[in-house]
């Protein structure tokens, strides 16, 4: 399978977050987690949002669309039979409105893609509520193994990762950002993001973030 998948740096997509002249092979947190949800290796190619480019817009969401237009295309370029779209919701915090915000997220990846159930390219987004630390935090055994501790590691005030949120750059906060960064120390960096997903369980990934990483795993599941 060749899969041309998209994400926000480099502990999403490792080495894919680089130009193409430059890049490495080391996966991110994103490569063995769709490899383990689609059951079988993979073949990535793939961008980091920002290099897809910007563009000027008049309406909210069109930007999104020009990226995962020109995402859609750089897939075809390369034979890639699926596109994984992965974006962070990333404002502000709770329950309420996430859903929707998740949904028209999501719609606005796929029209840009341009992709019909008969191409032979199918575009998955993927919009994680409220960023990827936040699915990284989703299987706390994962995490514990990934940074060699002994137990499961919990998360503050009993929340679920979909749930944390305070300011990204308030070492006390509990924004899944710096939530991540006090398990670990030092870091994460993009090895301990893929460590992560190498160990994790997807049913409790997906137990633990209902609102934005089941529906991903459901609709990669129903695309493969």
């Amino acid at each position: 399978m060749r899969v041309f998948l998209v994400g926000e740096g480099p502990h999403d997509i490792g080495d894919l977050a680089d130009a193409p002249d430059f890049r490495g092979k080391r996966p991110g947190f994103l490569q063995p987690m769709v490899e383990k949800i689609v059951g079988a290796r993979a073949a990535f190619d793939g961008s980091k949002v920002a290099l897809l480019g910007k563009k000027r817009v008049s309406r909210r969401g069109e930007a999104l669309e020009a990226q995962a237009e020109r995402a859609a295309v750089l897939a075809i370029n390369a034979e890639s039979e699926l596109l994984v779209f992965v974006r962070d919701l990333d404002r502000g915090s709770g329950r309420r409105n996430a859903a929707a915000d998740i949904q028209c997220m999501s719609d606005e990846i796929r029209r840009g893609s341009g992709c019909r159930p008969d191409d032979k390219l199918t575009c998955v987004p993927g919009v994680a509520c409220r960023t990827i630390e936040a699915w990284a935090l989703g299987d706390g055994d994962a995490v514990a193994i990934a940074c060699g501790l002994d137990d499961a590691v919990g998360l503050p005030g009993g929340k679920k990762p979909e749930q944390l949120w305070g300011k990204p750059r308030d070492p006390a906060s509990n924004h899944p950002k710096m939530v991540l960064k006090r398990i670990f120390g030092d870091g994460p960096d993009r090895e301990d993001f893929a460590a992560i997903a190498e160990h994790a369980d997807i049913d409790a990934m997906r137990d633990s973030c209902p609102l934005s990483f089941a529906p991903f795993v459901a609709e990669l599941e129903a695309a493969t």
